[in-house]
């Protein structure tokens, strides 16, 4: 008979005698006490109700009192003990174990019974989560929910789990994986997480949108950008002046160097042109709105240059850039007492470092 062991020494008679201990009557001379743990172990000493003191007294064999050993560390994690009974007492158990070993939760069952009344030696019939004998018992439930009549695996349930119904566990193919789709991908667009099962490949590509027609637009004077940052229309325009409108410092109609839109400033022939070139204003602008940049105005000139010849200096000339190697030439071949001056020295093929010579006369 399955009973339910004392975690402390009982003082209340069996049940069966009209008190609240669970306790199981053996019939014979001899009896028997087996238990199963599902973890640990746990030691359950055996108690006889002595009807005459109306008490529980421990059984003794030899001295010793008798006990059944559960470990999981045992084969289905059993163990029972005979002993001998008085035919007709009633016998319970007590968990003498202190936790975790001794934790009433490790327990699956425990049994007393007459010895060989039970289907082989020493076997407990479970009820509850596991039921049946201990040597076959199986799991008929998962914390008190049924397992269902499809609720078992074996072989050929390859890929299959446990899925619970809402009233019970049954076996259940497990889902699908979600599949690549092969449609071409969204245009870009407003955000949304979409609704599709299927995922995007690594390598995919989004079509770009089509805002405007595809072209140039020359001189564009206004441009439109939606809220996404794409430009949405373009308006053309007309070239700009090619006057330098310059600072105080600059007169109208000095000769620059020209790249795109940008400008450097590098001064006409004059003595009064040359020391000019230090100290410029640099808030001047061309007639069609386009920056200046002007020699002189910081340590650093750069963006409209290219092919300079790195280490090379760079000079003044003529309302030009000369290099140190044509400088010679341009003596030769310039207004007599005209002027240049050296600027700096070539730091890149783009930029010039400024090392400013004294202004030269040519003879």
């Amino acid at each position: 008979m399955i009973i339910t062991p004392s975690l402390r020494y009982p003082e209340s008679a069996p049940i069966a005698l009209g008190g609240l201990t669970s306790a199981a009557q053996v019939n014979a001379s001899r009896g028997i006490v087996a238990a199963q743990v599902g973890r640990g172990s746990a030691v359950y000493a055996l108690l006889r109700w002595n009807t005459g003191l109306n008490r529980w007294e421990s059984v003794k064999l030899n001295g010793v009192a008798v006990t059944v050993e559960p470990t999981i560390s045992a084969a289905l994690g059993e163990a029972s003990t005979e002993f001998s009974a008085i035919a007709g007492s009633y016998y319970t158990a007590l968990l003498t174990t202190s936790q975790p070993n001794g934790n009433a939760a490790n327990l699956i069952g425990i049994a007393i019974q007459d010895a060989g009344s039970s289907s082989g030696g020493g076997s407990v019939t479970l009820s509850g989560d596991v039921t049946g004998p201990s040597g076959t018992n199986i799991v008929s439930k998962l914390q008190g929910n049924v397992l269902g009549p499809l609720g078992t695996l074996g072989m050929g349930d390859t890929n299959k789990v446990l899925t619970w119904t809402g009233t019970e566990w049954a076996a259940a193919s497990l889902p699908g994986g979600a599949t690549p789709s092969d449609d071409p991908p969204e245009e870009i667009g407003a955000p949304d997480p979409g609704v599709s099962p299927e995922y995007s490949r690594g390598d995919h590509v989004h079509e770009l949108p089509d805002i405007i027609d595809p072209g140039t637009t020359a001189y564009p004077s206004s441009v439109t950008v939606d809220q996404y940052g794409r430009v949405t229309a373009l308006v053309g325009g007309s070239p700009g002046t090619t006057q330098e409108t310059a600072g105080a410092a600059v007169a109208v109609g000095l000769p620059v160097m020209t790249n795109g839109s940008s400008r450097i400033v590098v001064a006409g022939t004059t003595l009064a042109d040359m020391q000019a070139l230090r100290g410029i204003s640099t808030t001047a602008a061309a007639a069609n709105g386009d920056p200046i940049s002007v020699a002189g105005n910081s340590s650093k000139t750069a963006a409209v240059l290219a092919g300079l010849t790195i280490r090379e200096a760079q000079y003044a000339a003529g309302g030009a850039l000369v290099p140190e190697s044509g400088i010679a030439a341009y003596v030769a071949g310039a207004a007599s007492d005209s002027w240049y001056r050296r600027i700096g020295h070539a730091i890149a093929a783009n930029q010039i470092y400024e090392d400013w010579g004294e202004p030269q006369k040519v003879p």
